[in-house]
Order: C-alpha cells, then sequence, then structure tokens
C-alpha cells in the first residue's frame, strides 16, 4: 500500500504545479461524468426494482423526522448533522475551490451555471445515494446494523449496491467513485491552497520554480499526516470544513454591504453556522474535537454566540453604511 502512497503523491505534484488544463482539466470531466452515470443508473434501477416489488421504498412519515443514528445520545441532530453533512450542502473547501475555477469561466454570467448548477447537482447525487443505502438493507435501521459490522464502511456500501443493482459495470463506476474521485479531492486541494497563499501574498506563480517555492512546503505537512491514523485526521475535517465555511461566508456577506447590495443571504448562513460550530464545540465528545458539555447549555451558548456575532456584524455594516 505504502507504493500507492507515492503514485498519489506524485501525482499530487504534478497536478499542482502545471498549468489547470494539462491534468486537472482532462481528467475532470471523466470523473465528474461517471458519477452523474452512475447516481442516475441508481435511481433507474430504484425506480425498476420498485416497480417489481423487489425493493421497498421506506414512505417519508413524521415519524420519519429522528435522529436514526445507532448513538443518538452522542451524536445529535443540531448540531451533528450539519458538521458530518458538510459537503453539498455546505462546504468550506469548496469555497476555496471557487477562485480556480473562477480563473476558468471567461465570463462573470457563467458562475450560475458552473456553481450553482453544480451544487443543486450535487444535491440531486446526495439525495438519491441516501435513498438507496436507506432502503437497499430494508429500512435505515437495517443500514445500521450493517455499518456496525467490522469491515462493512461506506465505501463498501456503496460497492456493493452497485454490484448488486448494476452488475459488473456498476463494479466499474464503484471504482470510479469510491477510489478515484475522492483521490482527485486532494489535487484540487493542494491546488487552491497554493493559489490561496499565493493570492494573499501576493507571490508570483509565473514559474515551476516560484509555484515549488510554495507547493513543497504544503506537500511535506500533507505528506506528514498522511502518516496519522486517518480516524484522527477525520474526525477534525468536518469541523474546519465548516468553520473555513463560517469565514467566508462572513467575509462575503461584508462584502455585499461594501457593494451596497443586500446581505441576508449571507448573513443569516453565516449567523446560522457559526452557531453550528460553536454548538459542536460545546458538546461533542472529547475523542471528536469537542467540550462534551451538557447539550443544553452547549447548544444554548452557541446560538448565544450566533445572535451575537450577527449583532456585531450589523454594528459594523452600519458604520460601513456611513
Amino acid at each position: 500500500m505504502q507504493i500507492w502512497l507515492y503514485v498519489i503523491f506524485a501525482y499530487y505534484m504534478i497536478a499542482t504545479l502545471l498549468p489547470v488544463n494539462k491534468i486537472i482539466g482532462r481528467i475532470y470531466p471523466v470523473f465528474g461524468a461517471a458519477l452523474l452515470i452512475m447516481a442516475v443508473a441508481i435511481a433507474g434501477a430504484m425506480i425498476y426494482y420498485g416497480s417489481t416489488g423487489e425493493l421497498i421504498i421506506q414512505e417519508l412519515q413524521f415519524g420519519s423526522f429522528r435522529n436514526w443514528h445507532h448513538n443518538p445520545t452522542e451524536n445529535l441532530l443540531f448540531p451533528m448533522m450539519f458538521i458530518v453533512i458538510s459537503c453539498g450542502a455546505l462546504s468550506g473547501f469548496h469555497s476555496t475551490q471557487a477562485p480556480m475555477m473562477a480563473r476558468c469561466i471567461k465570463k462573470e454570467s457563467k458562475g450560475r451555471f458552473v456553481f450553482y448548477g453544480a451544487m443543486i447537482a450535487e444535491g440531486i447525487v446526495a439525495i438519491i445515494w441516501a435513498t438507496a443505502a436507506m432502503n437497499f438493507f430494508g429500512t435505515a435501521d437495517d443500514l445500521n446494523k450493517t455499518i456496525l459490522t467490522d469491515g462493512y464502511n461506506p465505501a463498501w456500501v456503496v460497492n456493493e449496491i452497485s454490484r448488486s443493482w448494476l452488475g459488473a459495470v456498476g463494479a466499474v463506476f464503484a471504482i470510479v467513485g469510491v477510489i478515484a474521485c475522492p483521490i482527485t479531492t486532494g489535487d484540487t486541494a493542494f491546488r487552491s491552497a497554493r493559489l490561496t497563499i499565493a493570492d494573499v501574498f501576493q507571490l508570483d506563480q509565473s514559474s515551476i520554480y516560484k509555484r515549488l517555492a510554495v507547493s513543497l512546503p504544503l506537500f511535506a505537512v500533507g505528506f506528514v499526516l498522511s502518516q496519522l491514523e486517518f480516524a484522527t485526521i477525520w474526525k477534525y475535517l468536518g469541523l474546519s470544513n465548516q468553520v473555513l465555511a463560517v469565514v467566508v461566508l462572513w467575509a462575503g456577506a461584508m462584502y455585499l454591504v461594501k457593494e451596497q447590495k443586500k446581505h441576508w443571504m449571507l448573513s443569516l448562513p453565516a449567523a446560522f453556522m457559526t452557531a453550528v460550530c460553536v454548538s459542536y464545540l460545546l458538546v461533542a465528545p472529547v475523542k471528536t474535537g469537542g467540550f462534551s458539555l451538557d447539550p443544553s447549555w452547549g447548544t444554548l451558548g452557541g446560538v448565544v454566540f450566533g445572535l451575537a456575532s450577527l449583532g456585531v456584524f450589523l454594528y459594523r455594516a452600519h458604520q460601513q453604511k456611513k
């Protein structure tokens, strides 16, 4: 397995240093198409097997709106759900990709299709897979029992559903979705980090050598982190991702104020996610990066902090208008 780590890191270095149209721009459309085709095929399979009676789709009822986690006392709906489900719904990591994607479009009007369109598409893909996972094993409780079995993780679930419903073709798409696409997340992470640092410090990136000056420290940190236990890194990913989203939302809201435009579309989500992140820090177990306080007091503290942040923002916005 160690050899694959070196191969992947070699790919990261090349993809980070070369122009985006040389590698990333060529292979990403293929992976993106694979994910969309896979989602459409899974949705079609659910419709087919549902019509034949081989698959019973659970109806959405009032009783369905509850915490289905196998350990609900530690994994509260609020704020845990907004930290765990943090990619398509609201992602700080995606916000770091925005400057990179903006460099690739010819005019601003295409941003609606690129950014908003991608968000809607990813949301649809997520809903399809969530529906498939919760019904493939019978019920959500059956899915919980399966996941608790040693060796049965989300990647295994995707592979099992794909193989069962789509056969050998599904297995190929499962490999692309479960292995290849997560790997490609790393190259955009390194690339966006390089561009962000270069933009902040106004560093020239016109040559390979100048890009290496920024990239090598990033590669060193990334390699060290790759040697740690995956669970150790992963438990902090969701929180750091949403904290970054909070920073970007507040910055975007203030930008709208300076441009004399309505800011509520960003300031309200920023206040909400501020409450989410602070609440998580207060109530989450110590092993997942929190302080393990009483959920009632921790949630109240997070909400108060979020409202206070909104109050400070509105005061600064009022000062800015003057």
